[in-house]
């Protein structure tokens, strides 16, 4: 068999001759990389070197765009990045000249991942950043193409609203994060922007404030609803709440509380309950903004060590708890680990392999299911004699055929450094990170895509908030 990449190859056809691509296919790339194109270019269903091998027809409308964008996708990882910008600089010579607005539609978030996966660099965020407001300057026109050609479905996800409010939010512009979840939101596209625009109008709220003051005036809010009171309860709760603006009791302290109890003759059953409503203050006050520090950590277990209590003693939720403290580790980059021995996921780990997340989920698959239908005009029958009828009229039968989503299996949900995966009673997989493609959040679950296979993985959970965090951290460090 002749070697397609020798000095004396001959002129590549395939897709690069469709879309008249050969002069940029030539002075672009090395001999090597475009051996590599072609080996990694692999789309379903295709002949193994479709990228420059055979003769394709055009329908008429060379979506050349829609192409580069796709080409790119295949690339977009550390060891072949480059090709991947090459690609892309190349598509958005095309994008003036794009008069189908889905495929422009698509063509940005593209482009933005590429470049926030080096947001490291100023320029490279600048160019992610810049590719949202794209995609968001066409949204109205997109949702209305999208109803068009899917009347049936509702608008999926937008990635260039999500990834801008993400990147305000990181930059503390919440404001502006909030401007543009409002109006993704009313556009109609799919998301939690209800809890990204409380979630955004908290941050800012106690960004506003000074962090001892806040925790002083929530704290005596908290001691002041208290109704039944006696002299000297007053002075305790203030003092209480005035020591603790800074999540700290000294010793002094300490014993300044302890002069006032035996002052007024304050009863045990009373201290407490003003000791509880206090921490119990602390807690909501900095779940607030649904992320909890390792500070903040800190300082709720040095208070509760000082009052001799334990989180069962006042209105702690340790769900919300391990929700909004693993959050805080990822916006600082960090992934929360499980050890062996505190989990029981029966998965046999690989060197370096570290667990980082698992919960009780449903594996999902769509289903086409096919239903009859009678329908017709009148019918009847005529007696003809005993045991013999004459039926009259006509009754034809139809069909009609539904995708439905359908349960498969019940199981844990893993994510690992270096895998997700799934492990049920019949069911299981396990998929590279180097091999997600993409992975969607949806209404009815999580949607996760291999390259080279079509149908997804389809998880539900009953919150999304931690994993779907957890992997777009690890695949935009990819």
């Amino acid at each position: 068999m002749f070697n397609i990449f020798s000095k004396t190859e001959k002129e590549p056809s395939g897709y690069i001759a469709l879309f008249n691509l050969k002069d940029w296919w030539r002075d672009s790339f090395t001999d090597d990389e475009r051996k590599h194109i072609v080996e990694v270019f692999q789309p379903l269903g295709a002949s193994k070197d479709v990228l420059i091998v055979g003769e394709l027809q055009s329908s008429g409308n060379k979506r050349i765009l829609s192409f580069l964008s796709s080409l790119a996708g295949w690339f977009d990882n550390p060891r072949d990045r480059h090709i991947a910008h090459k690609i892309i600089v190349k598509a958005a010579d095309y994008v003036a000249s794009e008069k189908n607005i889905l495929d422009l539609h698509f063509f940005y978030p593209q482009k933005m991942k590429l470049f926030y996966k080096e947001r490291e660099n100023p320029s490279a965020l600048k160019e992610a950043t810049d590719a949202c407001l794209k995609q968001i300057e066409i949204s109205e026109k997109a949702a209305a193409a999208f109803r068009k050609e899917y009347s049936d479905s509702q608008l999926p996800a937008h990635e260039g609203y999500g990834q801008l409010c993400i990147i305000l939010e990181k930059q503390e512009k919440f404001e502006e994060a909030i401007k543009f979840a409002e109006q993704a939101k009313k556009q109609g596209w799919s998301g939690d922007w209800d809890g990204r625009v409380e979630r955004c109008k908290k941050k800012h709220e106690k960004s506003l404030k000074n962090r001892y003051n806040a925790n002083y005036m929530a704290l005596l809010s908290f001691i002041k609803s208290l109704v039944s009171e006696k002299e000297g309860v007053k002075e305790y709760r203030e003092k209480l709440a005035h020591f603790l603006s800074d999540s700290k009791i000294s010793a002094e302290e300490k014993g300044e509380l302890e002069s006032i109890s035996k002052k007024f003759a304050l009863t045990p059953d009373e201290i407490g309950k003003l000791q509880k409503s206090a921490l119990s203050g602390v807690f909501q006050n900095i779940t607030s903004d649904q992320r909890i520090t390792e500070e903040e950590r800190q300082s709720l277990e040095v208070l509760l060590n000082h009052f001799g209590l334990q989180t069962k003693d006042i209105k702690f939720d340790q769900k919300s708890f391990n929700k909004f403290y693993s959050l805080a580790l990822i916006d600082k980059g960090i992934l929360p680990e499980i050890k062996e021995g505190n989990h029981d996921i029966n998965i046999i780990f690989k060197k370096g392999e570290v667990l980082h997340f698992g919960a009780a989920s449903v594996l999902r698959k769509l289903k086409r299911v096919t239903t009859r239908i009678n329908y017709g005009g009148f019918t009847g029958s005529i007696k003809i004699m005993k045991g013999v009828r004459y039926r009259v009229g006509s009754l034809g039968i139809g069909t009609e055929s539904k995708e439905v989503l359908a349960s498969e299996d019940n199981g844990i949900f893993y994510i690992t450094n270096q895998n997700v995966g799934y492990i049920g009673s019949r069911k299981q997989f396990s998929v590279p990170f180097g091999k997600v493609h993409s992975f969607e959040l949806r209404p009815e679950g999580m949607y996760i895509f291999k390259q080279g296979k079509e149908t997804p993985h389809i998880i539900t959970l009953d919150d999304y908030e931690v994993p779907s965090a957890m992997i777009s951290f690890i695949l935009n460090k990819e």
